[in-house]
């Protein structure tokens, strides 16, 4: 009731800020309770108004959209992907993508990942293929990082279904040495 309090209240100073000229649209989306059969929806309302030249309001033009289940969807996608965060928390696990239409395909880390890899400040920024190597052959040898290669490729030129390796990885950040049980499905067009 608090929360639906303060949307309210957000789209009352919304709409009043526009009356004044402080903003030049109102979009604003707030619960509503409707009287018929009590049933809480979400609405959105888009509203602008009309000056004349010396800035006093002459009309005002709006509609409202029920937005209800966009909001449900919302609220269910947030559910879920607080869901997955805690589950990756629990077990320690990231997650990476490659963009394999890119050349070279450079693997782009997740700010977990990142972090838990001791890459912190590289999350969100694409590692090359060369350096990726080297990351991994200084916690172990060439060896192993040609064999986590020749496995992703045999993932992404479509040997194997799954690209699975694992590797000892050391963390620049403190130079620990982890275990990296790496999983990969790679997505596949209907071509």
């Amino acid at each position: 009731a608090s929360s639906e309090r303060a949307v309210a209240e957000a789209a009352e100073q919304a709409e009043r800020e526009l009356i004044q000229g402080s903003t030049s649209i109102c979009d604003v989306v707030f619960a509503y309770q409707r009287p018929g059969d009590l049933q809480t929806v979400w609405i959105r309302s888009v509203a602008q108004i009309a000056r004349d030249d010396q800035g006093k309001p002459l009309q005002l033009y709006g509609m409202l959209l029920d937005v209800t289940q966009a909001k449900k969807a919302e609220d269910a996608l947030r559910s879920s992907n607080e869901v997955l965060e805690q589950a990756l928390e629990m077990s320690r696990a990231g997650t990476w993508t490659i963009d394999l239409s890119q050349t070279p395909l450079c693997t782009v880390l997740t700010e977990r990942t990142a972090r838990l890899i001791g890459l912190a400040s590289r999350a969100g920024e694409a590692i090359g293929p060369q350096e990726w190597h080297a990351l991994i052959a200084s916690a172990s040898n060439e060896s192993v990082a040609e064999e986590a290669n020749r496995r992703f490729s045999d993932a992404v030129e479509g040997r194997v279904s799954h690209y699975v390796a694992i590797y000892p990885f050391k963390r620049p950040v403190d130079g620990e040495v982890m275990w990296i049980h790496d999983i990969a499905v790679v997505k596949r067009d209907s071509d």
